[in-house]
Parts: C-alpha cells; structure tokens; sequence
C-alpha cells in the first residue's frame, strides 16, 4: 500500500513549463536567467538558476535570446530537470538614462562659481547661459552609477567661457557636451572719492570700497587693501568714482631732487653724518645722487629713510 502512494505522488507531480518573457529591458550590462522570466516563474528555479549570467548587453540594439540558449546555460551548470520544459524568446533591450540639459548646465554653472571665488574673491557673479548642452541618453546600470566631469576649455573666466562636460562611467567616457557660459563679475575694488590729481598723496578721506564690474582678467589688477595705497602718491588724474589701480600708484619719495638730506657713513666703530643735496627723486631702497655741501663732493648712495642717504 505504502508502495502504491509512493508512485501515485510521484506520478502526480507537473512538470513546469517555462515561457520566456517577450520584451525584457534591462538596466545593467550583463543578463541573467532570471530576467528573462516572470518573477513567479522564476521562483521555480532554484536560487543559483537564476543568478546564472546569459550575455553581456552593451547595446541600445534589441538582442534575441532564444529558450535553446538559456537551456544551454541551464545544462552546463547542471541546473535543469529534464522532466521541465522551456520555450519561446526574449527581446532584450537595455534601458536608458536621460540626463537633462539643466543637469550638465547646473553643473557647469557651480563648478564656474567655485573657481571664481577661489581664483578672484569675486563679491558678485552673474552666470548665464549662452549655448545650452542637449539632453543626453546614455544606456542605464544600476551597479555603476555616472559622474558628470565638468572641464573648462581654456583659461577664459569673464565673458564668453567654454566647457566641456564628460559623462563618465568609471574610466569610461559614455558622452560628452559643449556648454557656453556668459559670466559677468563683480570685484570689490578700491575707488576716488572725489576727483584728485596727478601727485596727490593718498589718505583715508580719499578711497572708498565698491563692487566693481571686470570685463577682463586684466582689470582684475586693482588693489584691494587701504593699506596698500596709503601714503602713496598717483601718478596721474583721478576722476571721482574712478578704479584705483596698482599702475596708478608710486610710492612717496623719501627723498627729493634739490632737497637736503644727510648723508650718512657707517664705520663699526662710528657714524659720519654730514648734510648734502639730493639730485635725484628716490624712494626707500632706491639709489640716488647726492652732493656734499661741505666740499661739494658728488656720491652715490641708497635711501634708507625720510632724507637720509647712505654712501660707502
């Protein structure tokens, strides 16, 4: 009797038919057996089935796996019972990745920003867009995610400023854009309160601090420091408002042609100071000829203070 149940059982078990899945997008590269299938059939197979890999997808093109193939598959690992049967085909198609346009630009656009302000402590930026990247589409993986890498073109910072967006994945480059940024700085820059003339000693009711608009790299050669221009005297005309640059600026003469000055000789064991005429502008540091007034012998010396001039 106990016989008889045994082989009734054995007799009733089904076999499972296994129908392969008409259309199949895939979001990764390589293809296993149980994409191919509906996840209730695929539930029939035992667990190392279903993991076992088919072939690697690395097209957007429709790729046919037929049953023949994934029984082959099946086979080699040992991994099939005969009593089962499976038949039909997939189209395999990978899936795909959009990247918006407003994706690459804001990406360009805060990498801009960041070398801006690390390059030129600039205190306004205006960025805006002059060619726009197209929308990419790039063939999805969901265990390899994308970067974007953001490059400019060249050293352009103001104006018209190239960039190029590469797509990555890994060391692969799957994409690439061009993207044009028009930028428009602000630098805070030293300023005239008032016209001053050419010669004009610069104190602090003389300079002011404003936000400046760059239109070139160039005009980025102001100074920025009061200390920097204080007491320093300018070599041509301001106008009230106008741009304190560093070529504009001299530094106040210590010493001044048709002056006196003392003209001083060190010894290690003592100093000679005797008075003298200056025939030259000159500021500390600099070298300038000089002129005894006791015996009118001409020397040549270094200014190391206010009216004061070294010789050997």
């Amino acid at each position: 009797m106990r016989s008889f149940l045994l082989i009734c059982c054995f007799i009733y078990l089904p076999a499972t038919e296994f129908v392969l899945l008409q259309q199949v997008e895939l979001h990764k590269e390589m293809l296993l057996v149980g994409d191919v299938l509906s996840a209730e059939q695929a539930d029939k197979l035992p667990e190392a089935a279903k993991d076992l890999s088919v072939q690697r997808i690395t097209s957007s093109v429709a790729t046919t796996i037929s049953a023949a193939r994934i029984l082959q598959v099946l086979r080699k690992h040992k991994l099939w019972d005969a009593s089962d049967s499976i038949s039909g085909k997939s189209n395999v198609v990978r899936g795909k990745t959009l990247i918006k346009s407003t994706e690459l630009s804001t990406a360009v656009e805060v990498d801009l920003r960041n070398r801006l302000q690390d390059e030129f402590k600039a205190s306004k930026v205006n960025v805006a867009i002059q060619r726009k990247p197209n929308t990419v589409s790039i063939l999805s993986d969901i265990h390899a995610a994308h970067q974007l890498l953001v490059e400019p073109i060249d050293k352009t910072r103001i104006g018209r400023v190239p960039y190029r967006v590469r797509v990555m994945r890994g060391r692969f480059e799957l994409a690439r854009q061009l993207v044009v940024m028009d930028v428009e700085m602000y630098y805070p820059s030293l300023a005239a309160v008032r016209a001053l003339p050419r010669g004009h000693v610069l104190g602090e009711l003389d300079v002011i601090t404003k936000d400046v608009r760059v239109a070139h790299a160039r005009d980025l050669a102001t100074t920025q420091q009061f200390a920097d221009v204080l007491g320093k005297v300018l070599k041509q005309d301001l106008k009230a408002g106008q741009v304190i640059k560093d070529n504009y600026l001299r530094e106040a003469y210590a010493v001044q042609g048709g002056h006196a000055v003392d003209i001083v000789y060190e010894h290690a064991e003592f100093t000679i100071t005797m008075r003298g005429k200056a025939h030259g502008n000159a500021t500390i540091g600099q070298e300038v000829r000089v002129e005894s007034l006791s015996n009118g012998q001409q020397l040549r010396g270094k200014v190391i203070g206010p009216g004061r001039v070294a010789v050997e």
